[in-house]
């Protein structure tokens, strides 16, 4: 049995893509694009290749406040890239929609003494309040964001800084869950920690697991 949990958020525990898809629609409306499912289909298309630079260690902000200018661009209009990324992180801020099931397998995890923290490449004051939102913030001991550690996951320092931060007794015994292959599985693994590649909202997706109960069986065992 794990003694110890580090769960991501964002498509493990709390559904983002409802959050993503409002802000997104709202912008896109206010610039007149009535085509919204084009227009998000465009903006994941940039927000991927700004993830990714994101995990290979580049700075997050200016590559946040530049994907609406850049997506905005595709339409032929130009834009202040900054105060939509602000209006943005608003709009997901008010996002606290949970995965079906989170309040279940953390209160579980709980009421066992498993001890839980988060650990999220997310903004730390947007995911701080989407979890009290979300009535999930007093589940955890802590939550550890990419921001304020100074690296994003898949980088070890991320998870190397996670660790200097937690208790003595909290660094054996101690499991990441996240949905994300690259930046949760294949980053906690090269810096020793045990990992579940947990992925709800993907049931489509082959390995790791997609339903709370089989998780729960495989921390508690």
């Amino acid at each position: 049995m794990y003694r110890n949990v580090i769960f991501d958020l964002d498509g493990t525990l709390l559904d983002f893509h409802a959050g993503e898809r409002e802000g997104v629609r709202q912008i896109l409306l206010a610039h007149g694009i009535t085509d919204v499912e084009g227009g998000l289909r465009r903006y994941q298309q940039i927000n991927q290749r700004v993830w990714a630079q994101i995990e290979a260690g580049h700075p997050r902000t200016p590559l946040f406040n530049h994907r609406f200018a850049t997506l905005l661009a595709t339409y032929g209009q130009h834009v202040n890239g900054t105060r939509l990324q602000a209006k943005y992180a608003a709009t997901l801020a008010q996002n606290y929609r949970v995965i079906p099931g989170s309040h279940y397998l953390l209160g579980q995890l709980r009421q066992r003494g498993v001890r839980l923290f988060v650990g999220s490449n997310g903004e730390e004051a947007v995911q701080v309040q989407r979890l009290t939102g979300a009535g999930l913030l007093d589940s955890f001991a802590n939550v550890f964001t990419s921001e304020a550690l100074g690296a994003a996951k898949p980088a070890p320092e991320f998870f190397t800084h996670l660790l200097a931060q937690l208790p003595a007794d909290a660094q054996s015994s101690i499991v990441m869950v996240g949905d994300s292959r690259q930046a949760d599985i294949v980053g906690a693994r090269q810096v020793g920690i045990d990992s579940i590649w947990y992925h709800p909202q993907d049931k489509t997706q082959p390995g790791g697991i997609d339903d709370y109960r089989q998780l729960l069986k495989m921390l508690i065992n």
